[in-house]
């Protein structure tokens, strides 16, 4: 079994959620620089991964219960769940536009 950084596997989690640090910072209570430094933290306590966890919607274990770096064994895990979690943003992301748009040409058609 490969053993993982988890700071790394946050970053890239991070990262490939879209995220936005600074929200993020400011929804968990902390500052930029904390998020940074975790990062480069080979092991992050349980109540850290829990707070991400529930800010980014991503799990960061296979049973939701214990933190165990050494249970996720390649970055595959981290590729779907991001993957499934990209799908669900781009689709929402495509409903908020196309409500914004029809609100627009709805305006624009009142005013003309």
């Amino acid at each position: 079994m490969v053993k993982v950084h988890m700071g790394k596997l946050v970053e890239k989690v991070i990262k490939k959620t879209g995220a936005n640090v600074t929200e993020l910072a400011s929804a968990m209570g902390v500052s930029r620089r904390t998020i940074y430094n975790w990062y480069k933290e080979e092991v992050i306590s349980a109540s850290i991964l829990n707070k991400l966890s529930r800010e980014i919607g991503y799990e960061f274990t296979p049973n939701g219960d214990v933190i165990s770096p050494a249970a996720i064994e390649t970055d595959e895990h981290v590729e779907n769940k991001v993957t499934s979690q990209d799908d669900k943003y781009w689709q929402t992301r495509y409903i908020e536009l196309l409500e914004r748009y029809s609100e627009l040409l709805s305006n624009a058609i009142k005013g003309s």
